[in-house]
C-alpha cells in the first residue's frame, strides 16, 4: 500500500489505491507527442504562436487557442523517440531515448536552457546534454513557473532558470552540487519551491511562504539550499509534487519511520477562538426555550431576528 504525504506545516498521511497505475509507454512515432491549448510564446511547439490582430483600424493582438491536439514542428525532433515530458507555467521539456533534452515555449529566466532568454516556438535541443553528458535513461524531469530540473549521468541533478528569490538566473543547466551522488528518484518544481525523492530521504528547498518545506511550525520557512524533510528521514519516497503553496510526497509503506511521523493539528488557540461563537448560539437557544442562564446574551440568529420582527 502507498501513502501520500501532504506538507503545509506538518505531514498528513492520505491513503492511496493499493495498486499503482501502469507506467505510460514511450511517446514514440506510433504514439506521437501532441499538444493543445493556449499557444502564446510558442508553448505548443508547433512552430507558431497563432497570434492575430483583432482590430481592423488599430492593433490589438490576441492568440488563437488550439482545442485539438497538434503535433510538434521540426523533423529533427519528430524523428526521436520521446520517453518523458514535463510542462511548466509556459514552457515544456522533453527527453528522448538517446538521453538528449529538448525544450520550447517561453524563455523568460532562461528556463529553456539555451543560454539566452528568448522564446522558442518549436522544440530545440538543449546543447548541454550530449556526447558523454546525457540524461539518465528514464530520467525524471520537472518544469516549474520559473525553473527547470533534470537528472544527468552520475547521477547528477541539473537546475536552471530562476533558482533563488534574489540573484542572477542561470540560462543553462548547471550542476546542483548539494545533491551530487544521490540516487534521485523523482523531482518537481513549484512556483519557487523544489522537491526531490532520493535514496531514503525527502528533500525540499526554495522560497516558501506556507510551510511547503515540511520543517514544522518552528522550522525553516524558506531555504536557498536543499534540506532534508526530517519527518521523512529514512523513508522510501517514490514521488514528489510541488504545487502553489503546498508540497506532496508519495511514500512506500509499510515504513515505520513514515508511519510514526507526527500528524499536524491546528493550534489550540485556533480551536478556542471558535468556541465563543458556538457558545453564543447555544445561549441564544436556551433563552428562547426559557431555560437559559443569566449569562451574557449573544446576538440573535437570523431565524430568531425574523421571528421577532414578525411579532412586531
Amino acid at each position: 500500500m502507498f501513502w501520500t504525504w501532504f506538507f503545509g506545516a506538518r505531514p498528513t498521511p492520505t491513503p492511496t489505491p493499493p495498486s499503482p497505475l501502469p507506467f505510460p509507454p514511450p511517446l514514440n512515432n506510433r504514439n506521437p507527442q501532441k499538444s493543445a491549448g493556449h499557444p502564446e510564446n510558442g508553448r505548443l511547439g508547433t512552430g507558431t504562436d497563432y497570434m492575430y490582430n483583432t482590430k481592423d483600424s488599430s492593433i490589438k493582438l490576441a492568440y488563437r487557442p488550439q482545442p485539438r491536439p497538434l503535433p510538434p514542428a521540426g523533423e529533427a525532433f519528430t524523428a526521436r523517440t520521446i520517453v518523458a515530458v514535463a510542462a511548466g507555467a509556459a514552457h515544456v521539456l522533453a527527453a528522448d531515448a538517446e538521453g538528449w533534452l529538448w525544450s520550447w515555449g517561453c524563455g523568460n529566466y532562461g528556463v529553456l536552457g539555451h543560454k539566452v532568454q528568448q522564446d522558442e516556438k518549436a522544440p530545440r535541443r538543449v546543447e548541454t546534454f550530449g556526447g558523454r553528458l546525457l540524461l539518465v535513461p528514464g530520467s525524471p524531469l520537472a518544469a516549474g513557473g520559473t525553473s527547470s530540473l533534470a537528472v544527468g549521468v552520475g547521477p547528477q541533478l541539473y537546475a536552471w532558470g530562476r533558482l533563488k528569490a534574489s540573484g542572477d538566473c542561470s540560462t543553462y543547466p548547471a550542476q546542483l552540487s548539494d545533491l551530487s551522488g544521490w540516487n534521485i528518484r523523482h523531482v518537481s518544481c513549484g512556483p519557487g519551491t523544489f522537491a526531490v525523492a532520493a535514496d531514503n530521504a525527502a528533500i525540499a528547498w526554495g522560497a516558501a511562504m506556507h510551510g511547503e518545506l515540511g520543517q514544522g511550525p518552528a522550522g525553516k520557512k524558506s531555504s536557498a539550499n536543499p534540506v532534508k524533510v526530517d519527518a521523512l528521514d529514512g523513508a522510501h519516497c517514490l514521488q514528489t509534487a510541488a504545487g502553489v503553496g503546498f508540497t506532496m510526497f508519495l511514500v512506500r509503506t509499510p515504513d515505520a519511520r513514515a508511519e510514526a511521523a507526527e500528524l499536524w493539528a491546528p493550534p489550540a488557540g485556533a480551536v478556542e477562538a471558535e468556541a465563543p461563537a458556538a457558545a453564543a448560539d447555544e445561549g441564544e437557544g436556551g433563552g428562547a426555550g426559557g431555560g437559559g442562564g443569566g449569562g451574557k446574551r449573544g446576538r440573535p440568529s437570523g431565524k430568531a431576528a425574523a421571528a421577532k420582527k414578525g411579532k412586531k
